[in-house]
């Protein structure tokens, strides 16, 4: 039930509408969440998909404080949606008609509909749609986010999708308005309705993307007050309750009571602001004003969230970007962001098993490469204008992206990975000495060929406990061992030669990564060699042949990136603290390699969980992190929150000491900012003080050197570089 203060924030004339509400927030919940069941059940390969999409909306329903039930195809089949007012459908791809019918009757008795996607063609007709076609994205960003016009009351100027199809569909019936269009990434129109708003319901053309999340439970709370007006009092005070619940804390009065920092306390006044407004315009049942002062309230409460994170130096901060193109705009978009965010470096992905995105003299070339030239050129041009490190990515053994032909000709040479009951898995069999050969090699033709920070493998083990037990297989360990099989594959799984199958089986993955790692350290000794591996050390060894710790023991890896994707912060501590436990306990006998936290940011909803768990690792012992993956969600959103709360360090050189006024001008959340104090400047540094001259003489060279790498070489910054240099070696000859 709806708590009973909550009354004292509305006008007496409101009385009875909060009454209202409480009794609709009861024990049936007033807006359930259907799962896609049937189409779980119908098609396999979309059940995770009917799930993640289900999970987007319950997170914002869960960040508005609203109260669900979720029911499954099934139920609604049985008439279980009575007691509801809105009933959300997430991806349900497959109604039954009997659904339909229910559906129907649901909406005849006064229900409302929240439909993504998925469009059954009864459903359509009762929100007065018409189903043209299925449309996928001709380029890319096409469909990049949602545009509203400013007819849905409450709703947020747009959401960010980066959706990769929709359903094209337009009214039949007069009183059905189109709200909302898809616009492309440079913010053109595409003539495509995007949502749709009837009497009876609303429509969103493609399922609610994961990203986003306050934008997204903007327009959610939005369509609910929308279709049933009665829900927007209490909507309004849930909601509100849930300004300032991030990170861990529970509401702003907690956030007022523990954040310090000037820039934090800023943003948190304008939260209060915000929310303070927000009470106003819903005790006159304004409640379309309330949902946007709600959301500014959210956003400046996340904002001294941000502000308040404490930074940390000489960290690896990194990205997976899964494209060989960067982001939208290019290479040169996506490095300069990636340097505006404080980021080091970029792991991204130019090859695969069967196919590379450069001109390759190995692997097929993909045909993009033609038109768009190599990648990895332009990504390392871009990275050495900006400053960010690039490590080249290989998906290794995997065939997925491979041509068709170039999979079928490994299959008949007998190259491609089998199950133990014969089942063709399309990875390359890693004891084949052709693979072998066909992997290294290109490889280091990536290493040798192009001025590349590091590389980086991928996929660097089998696909899982089931393969590989091909003929070459058995072939091949028999010869190495010298044992005698009789009976293929019994007697290595389960059999008297199973543990020596094992030992065999992990060392044909280990052989690829020893050799990389000793030859690319031949010809450049300064280029780091890295992995991105599972999480469980222990496991993935045996299951999947992936021997982490004998190549952090070896030094064959220069920093190591463990897959710790999880949402429960709880797992991400188990997990990072088995990690550093290995990392310390190999360091005992040898080198301490340093250990960058793969953070699944994709999983997670909002910056502030990408925060906590970053905050997480660096409490646990370590080095850095990289995100996966680098997106315009990631770009636009996250990336920035990451970067408040940065110190701002400033070096400079002066003459003469005494009491002067330094002033400092810049921008700060959009605003021009002017600050200035008096400093008593000694007339020679104190001691202890040193550093500070090497410090700014280390920082001019690097902005000297990027001003000639920008604009050329001329002799004035060549001059100054000479001077700075001059001005470090004295400091350090001081120093030592």
């Amino acid at each position: 039930m709806r708590r009973s203060c909550g009354a004292a924030h509305y006008v007496a004339g409101l009385a009875v509408l909060v009454v209202l509400a409480g009794v609709l927030w009861g024990a049936d919940e007033p807006v359930v969440l259907v799962r896609g069941t049937f189409t779980a059940k119908e098609v396999p390969s979309e059940a995770r998909s009917t799930g993640v999409y289900h999970d987007t909306v319950a997170r914002c329903l869960e960040r508005l404080g609203l109260p669900q039930r979720s029911l499954t195809d099934e139920d609604v089949e049985e008439g279980r949606l009575l007691g509801a007012r809105v009933a959300i459908f997430p991806y349900n791809s497959r109604l039954s008609d009997r659904e339909a019918d229910q559906i129907e009757a649901f909406v005849r008795s006064g229900g409302r509909l929240i439909v993504f996607y998925s469009l059954n063609p009864r459903i359509a007709e009762l929100l007065g749609l018409r189903r043209v076609r299925h449309q996928r994205a001709e380029y890319p960003g096409q469909f990049c986010r949602v545009e509203f016009d400013g007819r849905l009351s409450g709703a947020p100027n747009s959401i960010l999708q980066d959706s990769w199809n929709i359903y094209v569909v337009e009214p039949i019936q007069p009183t059905t308005q189109a709200v909302g269009r898809w616009a492309d990434k440079s913010g053109v129109d595409t003539g495509h309705i995007g949502l749709a708003v009837s009497p009876q319901g609303a429509y969103v053309s493609h399922v609610l993307t994961e990203g986003d999340v306050v934008n997204k439970a903007q327009l959610v709370a939005a369509l609910l007050v929308h279709l049933v007006p009665e829900l927007g009092p209490d909507l309004c005070e849930r909601a509100l309750g849930r300004v300032g619940a991030v990170g861990r804390f529970t509401d702003l009065g907690e956030m007022a009571r523990a954040l310090k920092e000037a820039e934090a306390r800023a943003h948190l006044r304008r939260a209060e602001e915000h929310a303070a407004k927000a009470r106003a315009a819903a005790s006159r049942a304004r409640f379309g004003t309330a949902l946007k002062e709600i959301a500014m309230a959210t956003q400046s409460a996340n904002n001294a969230f941000y502000a308040s994170q404490p930074s940390r130096e000489d960290e690896f901060r990194a990205v997976w970007i899964h494209t060989a193109f960067g982001l939208d705009g290019g290479w040169e978009r996506s490095m300069k962001i990636l340097a505006e965010n404080n980021f080091s470096a970029v792991i991204t992905n130019m090859l695969w098993g069967g196919l590379a995105y450069y001109p390759s003299e190995f692997l097929p070339v993909d045909s993009s490469v033609a038109e768009r030239g190599d990648q990895i050129v332009q990504c390392v041009e871009a990275g050495k204008k900006f400053g960010v490190q690039v490590h080249v990515w290989k998906v290794n053994y995997n065939l997925s992206r491979a041509p068709k032909e170039f999979i079928e000709q490994m299959r008949a040479e007998g190259r491609t990975q089998k199950t133990f009951d014969g089942e063709d898995v399309d990875w390359l069999c890693p004891s084949h000495p052709d693979n072998f050969k066909l992997e290294f090699d290109s490889i280091m033709e990536v290493i040798k060929g192009y001025d590349i920070d590091g590389f980086h493998f991928d996929y660097i083990r089998y696909p899982h406990d089931r393969a590989c037990y091909c003929e070459g297989c058995r072939e091949r360990f028999q010869k190495d061992v010298g044992a005698a099989i009789k009976e293929w594959p019994g007697d290595v799984r389960g059999g008297d030669l199973t543990e020596q199958f094992h030992d065999w089986r992990r060392e044909q993955v280990t052989r690829l990564v020893r050799a990389v790692s000793e030859e690319a350290h031949k010809a450049k000794p300064d280029i780091a060699i890295s992995a991105a591996v599972f999480n469980d050390w222990v496991k993935h060894r045996r299951q999947v042949g992936q021997d982490t710790v004998l190549w952090l023991r070896e030094a064959y890896l220069d920093f190591v990136c463990p897959m710790d994707y999880t949402t429960d912060i709880e797992d991400l501590r188990t997990k990072v603290t088995q990690q550093v436990g290995f990392i310390e306990e190999v360091a005992v006998d040898g080198p301490r390699v340093p250990l960058y936290i793969g953070i699944g940011a994709f999983r997670l909803p909002d910056a502030a969980d990408v925060i906590e768990q970053i905050q997480l690792t660096r409490e646990l012992g370590a080095d850095g992190f990289v995100l996966f993956q680098y997106n315009e969600e990631l770009a636009e959103q996250k990336l920035p929150a990451l970067f408040k709360g940065t110190e701002l360090m400033i070096a400079g050189r002066y003459r003469g000491g005494g009491k002067h006024t330094v002033t400092v001008s810049g921008t700060l959340n959009g605003e021009a900012k002017r600050y200035a104090c008096t400093v008593d400047f000694p007339e020679k540094g104190k001691k202890g003080e040193d550093f500070v001259a090497s410090l700014w003489a280390a920082r001019k060279i690097g902005f000297l050197l990027q001003e000639i790498r920008l604009h050329g070489q001329n002799k004035e910054l060549i001059d100054e570089v000479g001077i700075a240099l001059e001005a470090l070696n004295a400091s350090n000859n001081e120093r030592h």
